[in-house]
């Protein structure tokens, strides 16, 4: 077989020397042209903040992320699929962190 397997896919899109956008898929070596994830992460810089939403393909925000400083603290959020609900939505940091990110996430989904 000339298929070439590869596993785990990784791209990288910069911007200003600052990535703004990953794309991620994993696959099986027994099933190599179906992934059994697949990712985009959409990255934000607000002042000394750091954040990124994690889509998979169908849309769905699985995951997200920020670090950084906000007004001299230091903060951190991390917040996996189960803990993303208005309550955690809403506070000041979480605003600072991913007010404004971009959510067009199909638009990238269909390399040209």
């Amino acid at each position: 077989d000339d298929l070439a397997l590869v596993h785990i896919i990784e791209v990288n899109i910069y911007e200003n020397d600052r990535i703004v956008r990953d794309f991620g898929s994993v696959t099986l070596p027994w099933k190599p042209l179906n992934p059994i994830r697949t990712i985009i992460n959409f990255h934000q810089y607000n002042g000394g903040l750091h954040g990124y939403h994690q889509y998979d393909m169908y849309g769905q925000v699985n995951y997200e992320f920020c670090e950084g400083k906000l007004a001299g603290q230091s903060i951190k959020i991390s917040l996996e699929d189960s803990d993303l609900n208005n309550e955690n939505r809403t506070s000041a940091e979480y605003k600072a962190c991913f007010e404004g990110i971009k959510t067009d996430w199909a638009q990238y989904t269909n390399p040209r």
